[in-house]
């Protein structure tokens, strides 16, 4: 049986800036799950639980990269993307959309907000990497 050959981040090559991310997800469980993974590679993370709270940190951190769920109540993560793309701040931040929907209309839907790229829920730790680089 031959061996399957799996690599997992451990951190990132020296010499790298301390990026900020921001994670945006309602369901605490999932919220801690992608702190977990995150901090393993020593990342400056935040963490909130709605797209209202989101808006307020991008003014003030201005994190690199958005993990931004779809569905939560307070603002969801449509009209949070939205309203961090109209300010200055937000122009260049990397989102990436988590959903648990896996209906195509729906995908094409988080892509006109202007999210850069979009992960299913479950999503495996390998594939979050991937799209974070």
């Amino acid at each position: 049986m031959p061996i399957k050959n799996t690599k997992r981040v451990v951190g990132l090559e020296p010499g790298q800036p301390r990026y900020r991310i921001l994670i945006v997800e309602d369901i605490v469980e999932n919220r801690l799950l992608l702190v977990k993974l995150l901090e393993s590679v020593r990342l400056d993370l935040r963490a909130v639980e709605n797209g209202l709270q989101a808006i307020d940190i991008c003014q003030e951190w201005e994190p690199h990269l958005i993990w931004m769920d779809i569905q939560m109540p307070v603002m969801n993560g449509y009209e949070a993307t939205k309203q961090i793309r109209s300010i200055n701040q937000g122009r260049n931040i990397i989102m990436i959309a988590l959903t648990a929907s896996a209906f195509e209309e729906d995908k094409q839907a988080i892509l006109q907000v202007s999210c850069d790229d979009i992960i299913s829920k479950p999503f495996e730790e390998k594939m979050l990497f991937e799209k974070m680089a």
